[in-house]
């Protein structure tokens, strides 16, 4: 072999080994992770605190705050109210009420109706778990004598639990649906038959009414395919 070929497979077989160490170096591109996750297969998260500054039309602003946590195949809320009595409410009446009348009438009006959706198809129960307390609560709540119109942070002996259940809607991130009220800016959405509309006796719950919160849990979790829908009809979002 002459000493020219020598060199020629000298030079090629540098490049060869130089080619090969340079692509070990080289950062490996990996595959795009898959969106889609199985609700068995993922572990949820622990107790997490929420809280959020609203601000709706009619300039309504108001403070939304509560914990929750997806953990057992459930999402759990929790939302602590301190209940103040001022002078002459009936503190005893109160007592009552909060504990039979207002916790009732918040777990029935908001409780088997709504269900968070994974993109498999999945779907785990929302619970929303209210308790008073004056320990730490998310919420402070002062009562009054006799009747009143209430607010979220203002309701009355005579308040009934549906309108509690409407006013802890705020507390969770919901707009009104009625006239004048604290209307969703983007939407202006009036709806007489919704629990956050002008007849909380009557009305519904909807996903729409957890959208913040749905908003909150797709940031701490990642998952951008989660939906929010009714008990009822699966097809609603």
């Amino acid at each position: 072999m002459c000493k020219r070929h020598s060199i020629l497979i000298g030079s090629f077989l540098l490049f060869a080994i130089v080619s090969v160490v340079f692509l070990l170096a080289s950062p490996q591109k990996k595959e795009t992770e898959p969106t889609v996750i199985f609700a068995e297969q993922w572990g949820g998260f622990e107790r997490t605190f929420i809280e959020h500054m609203m601000q709706a039309d009619n300039n309504h602003r108001w403070r939304s705050a509560y914990d929750v946590e997806a953990k057992n195949q459930r999402v759990t809320v929790y939302i602590g109210i301190k209940v103040i009595p001022v002078k002459g409410a009936d503190r005893v009446l109160v007592e009552k009420k909060k504990n039979i009348q207002w916790l009732n009438g918040i777990e029935q009006k908001w409780n088997n109706r709504l269900k968070l959706k994974f993109a498999d198809g999945s779907t785990w129960p929302i619970y929303i778990q209210p308790y008073f307390t004056v320990v730490n609560p998310h919420h402070e709540v002062i009562v009054r004598e006799n009747g009143g119109r209430p607010n979220q942070n203002n309701w009355y002996e005579t308040t009934s639990g549906p309108v509690v259940a409407h006013e802890v809607g705020h507390m969770l991130g919901a707009y009104d649906e009625y006239h004048l009220g604290a209307l969703d800016l983007a939407t202006g959405l009036v709806d007489q038959y919704s629990l956050m509309g002008v007849n909380p006796e009557a009305g519904q719950v909807h996903p729409r009414h957890l959208e913040r919160m749905l908003t909150e849990i797709k940031q701490l979790t990642g998952l951008v395919d989660l939906r929010i829908i009714t008990e009822i009809n699966s097809a609603e979002s």
